[in-house]
């Protein structure tokens, strides 16, 4: 059994199926819970497809406790495998295992790799004088601070509740950590949902460091292409919580060769979760995408589906339109971070690609100004800078010797 410690740890994956009925094929959602540092219960749900009124059953986690269907059918059974038996629940229905919605019939899924920022990954957060590794020291600080944090979110959903304040796009905190020679004021980041606002687990927030980038500075060197992917994923998380244009040009995108196709997927699927599209602009080569679409279709990964059930990633979408910004005469490769004033610039001669070729990388920081004026210009990439400025509220609360003070309501960056 679940225990009562391990209910309040749950984290949802959306899987989408398809109704089996061949007439049909209509979108049914499944929300699938699972508790964290719990047991989690095997079972299933007898389904009625809103549509046509077929009758099937999908296997999932915690049937009773967290688990539901969510759109396009209605559950008209469950079952748990500890409990019932599944094969009289199917024979009561007129069903037999044949009736099931098979792995064939998932036609998108939310990824569950784990945490967002993943301190496994290589550091890109350094002390510069002393060269202290900040982040699992940060992590460790966030995860005492969690009871302040709550309270402060608390006194906030007592007012967003009644509709005295406006909602925030996320939530922020910031932390002041001790290195070796000096402190350290960084920042964690988590998306607003009234549901979600209080963090059970640290790792629930996305560390996107300083406001100082001195501290990125040792992103300067040499590197394995695998080594580029962790820190290039680390960058799209503090960009995605800081900044509101995110620019990505790059003319490669994995290695067109057979029996790399899912690989290519795999870096495509990457840049898709760590980007917010409505935030990103790719510029590519035209053949790059062609390829990726190949790729796709290789591995059974049909995107006319997508598009058909309108879970198609916004980036794809707006590469497949008329006004994607595709760039064939070019080798250059950067990704940037545009704001108001500054610009955060990652360089050098990583294409998105993984394995253990070496590259070379380098991070720097730009007067937006001069940044247009070396890097966009010569390109000829342009988009409105007014898009850089802020357009939402974000929730704000500061730790100070592991007390929090009063929350704060401010801009977006």
């Amino acid at each position: 059994m679940v225990t009562n410690e391990a209910r309040l740890l749950v984290t949802h994956q959306l899987v989408i199926m398809i109704c089996p009925q061949n007439a049909c094929g209509s979108r049914i959602d499944v929300s699938i819970g699972r508790f964290h540092g719990g047991e989690n219960d095997r079972g299933g749900f007898v389904v009625k497809c809103s549509s046509c009124d077929r009758l099937s059953y999908i296997r999932v986690p915690n049937p009773r406790d967290c688990s539901s269907v969510t759109h396009g059918g209605k559950v008209v059974e469950t079952w748990d495998d500890d409990v019932d038996d599944m094969s009289q629940i199917l024979k009561a229905h007129g069903m037999s295992e044949k009736d099931e919605i098979s792995d064939r019939l998932h036609i998108a899924q939310e990824p569950d790799d784990g945490p967002f920022f993943s301190l496994k990954d290589t550091s890109i957060y350094k002390c510069p004088s002393c060269k202290d590794d900040l982040e699992q020291k940060a992590y460790t600080a966030l995860s005492s601070a969690l009871s302040p944090i709550n309270s402060e979110v608390q006194k906030f959903l007592t007012l967003y509740i009644k509709g005295y304040v406006q909602e925030p796009s996320s939530i922020e905190v910031y932390l002041h950590l001790d290195c070796q020679c000096s402190k350290h004021r960084v920042a964690f980041y988590k998306p607003f949902e009234e549901t979600k606002a209080l963090t059970q687990q640290a790792s629930e927030f996305w560390l996107a460091g300083p406001d100082d980038t001195g501290l990125l500075t040792d992103i300067d060197g040499i590197y394995t292409r695998d080594q580029c992917v962790e820190m290039f994923k680390k960058l799209l998380v503090r960009w995605r919580a800081r900044n509101r244009v995110v620019l990505l040009v790059v003319p490669f995108i994995g290695l067109d060769y057979k029996g790399r196709e899912k690989n290519r997927v795999d870096l495509w699927d990457l840049i898709l979760r760590y980007s917010d599209p409505s935030r990103t602009l790719l510029v590519t080569r035209r053949s790059t995408y062609s390829g990726f679409l190949k790729a796709a279709a290789r591995i059974g990964l049909n995107l006319e589906l997508l598009k058909k059930f309108g879970i198609e990633a916004p980036l794809l979408k707006q590469l497949g339109s008329k006004k994607a910004f595709f760039k064939q005469q070019s080798h250059a490769k950067f990704y940037a971070a545009v704001g108001p004033e500054t610009t955060e610039v990652l360089s050098g001669s990583f294409n998105i690609h993984s394995g253990g070729y070496a590259e070379n990388l380098m991070f720097r920081n730009y007067l937006t100004a001069d940044f247009v004026r070396r890097y966009l210009l010569p390109l000829e990439v342009f988009f409105d800078l007014n898009q850089t400025k802020s357009t939402g509220r974000v929730l704000s609360i500061e730790i100070i010797d592991d007390k929090a003070l009063p929350y704060k309501v401010r801009d977006a960056s």
